[in-house]
């Protein structure tokens, strides 16, 4: 019996059956969840400021508004009526490239101009009651002239340009200072228009009492001066030549009873 009991075990060893601990199962590791970058937030780009550019003030030419404030001067002074002087106003502006609005705010802009006050003042020692209602007519003239000279040429016709009118060589305000014979602070002012008319004024000091004299006149095509003028018993004849430079030449008369002649030149 107890040899029998004795192989039992011999035979349980060598089956490998002896028992060992149980081994503890391996705890799986717990997978956990990357949590996803957050994208960056774009910041909104700043607006820009506009840059506001100013605009320059329309540059006004001065012998288109001297002939049309001479005009318009001329009609508020010898039309009462007015309707009537309103309707000749509304024909003037357009000639000379200005509206109601637009010649206002060039009246603000020129009227203190010396050379401008000196034009308007001299031109309207002529101004008359005829010559007042008659600026209407010669407005539509012009207006009908230039319209004509603006119109297209047909189609398949040669257009025929007008030839163009002749100017002088310098055109526009010109000022120049002259002395000797007593004089102090003298100056000439002469304004040249596309027509060939001359208007200006000489001024100044002599042996220290005050003159200013207006002058009117014409420059030829070939550029000789021919003006003269008279006020307070002081007179004044203006000749010389007109190149793309200016005007020189001579100035002579009578200021305060004595006569002059001096040389001048202005541009």
């Amino acid at each position: 019996m107890k040899r029998g009991i004795q192989l039992l075990i011999v035979a349980l060893a060598s089956a490998g059956l002896v028992f060992s601990g149980c081994d503890k199962p391996a705890e799986e590791p717990a997978t956990t969840e990357e949590a996803a970058p957050e994208e960056p937030t774009e910041e909104e780009a700043a607006p820009e400021e506009e840059v506001v550019e100013e605009e320059e003030a329309a540059e006004v030419n001065e012998d288109m508004y001297v002939n049309a404030a001479f005009e318009v001067t001329c009609v508020n002074a010898q039309i009462e009526d007015p309707a009537r002087a309103t309707e000749i106003k509304n024909e003037i502006y357009p000639r000379y490239g200005f509206t109601e609005e637009s010649f206002n705010a060039a009246q603000e802009q020129m009227a203190e101009r010396e050379s401008v006050k000196m034009a308007i003042e001299t031109r309207m020692e002529k101004c008359t009651a005829e010559l007042a209602e008659s600026l209407a007519e010669a407005g539509a003239a012009e207006g009908e002239e230039a319209a004509a000279e603006e119109a297209p040429a047909e189609e398949g016709s040669a257009a025929k340009k007008a030839p163009a009118k002749p100017r002088p060589a310098k055109t526009g305000s010109m000022n120049g200072n002259f002395g000797g014979g007593g004089f102090e602070g003298a100056s000439i002012r002469m304004m040249v228009r596309p027509d060939f008319k001359v208007n200006g004024q000489v001024r100044g000091n002599r042996e220290g009492a005050a003159f200013a004299i207006p002058f009117n006149g014409e420059v030829s095509t070939d550029g000789t001066i021919s003006a003269t003028g008279e006020r307070d018993g002081n007179t004044v004849s203006v000749s010389g030549k007109l190149t793309s430079a200016g005007a020189a030449g001579k100035i002579e008369g009578s200021v305060h009873q004595r006569d002059y002649s001096v040389n001048y030149n202005a541009n």
